[in-house]
């Protein structure tokens, strides 16, 4: 976590991560010593690193990334995140507002690692003439799933 949290580190055009957060900085360090320290609780006491990586991929490794990529679920949270965003009349961002929505998706479940950044930041955190359409980090699709009993 040293790395994670030197208050130095910065992104690749220079700006550094303590200065993005702002007064949010301890809490961030807070969240991801947290992590880091129940990853590695699993890696050294629990399971080994074998076991702990393959349930990190699979479990995610925080309360924003857990039920992302590589969840049984992503396919559908990702189309419901696109249809309430188009829904809401956002025009798709570069370079999907030219090659559509089902090529976004379709690099969304393979290759997730090559959207750009400025799509992720789009789908994360919509722009605010989203209305009430909700990004990644809200969507109504991770919610769990309930279902009512009838008797």
């Amino acid at each position: 976590d040293q790395k994670l949290c030197d208050p130095r580190r910065a992104l690749a055009d220079g700006r550094r991560l303590a200065d993005l957060f702002e007064e949010a900085w301890p809490a961030v360090l807070t969240s991801v010593r947290d992590a880091v320290g129940l990853w590695r609780h699993f890696d050294e006491d629990v399971l080994g690193p074998q076991a702990t990586l393959v349930l990190l991929t699979l479990a995610g490794s925080t309360g924003y990334t857990d039920s992302w990529w590589g969840q049984g679920r992503w396919p559908a949270i990702a189309e419901t995140v696109l249809d309430d965003l188009t829904a809401a009349g956002l025009a798709l961002p570069p370079p999907y507002d030219l090659s559509g929505r089902q090529s976004l998706l379709d690099t969304l479940m393979t290759t997730p690692e090559l959207v750009p950044d400025d799509v992720w930041e789009w789908l994360i955190e919509p722009p605010l003439e989203a209305g009430d359409a909700r990004g990644l980090r809200m969507t109504r699709a991770m919610s769990p799933l309930v279902r009512p009993i009838r008797f």
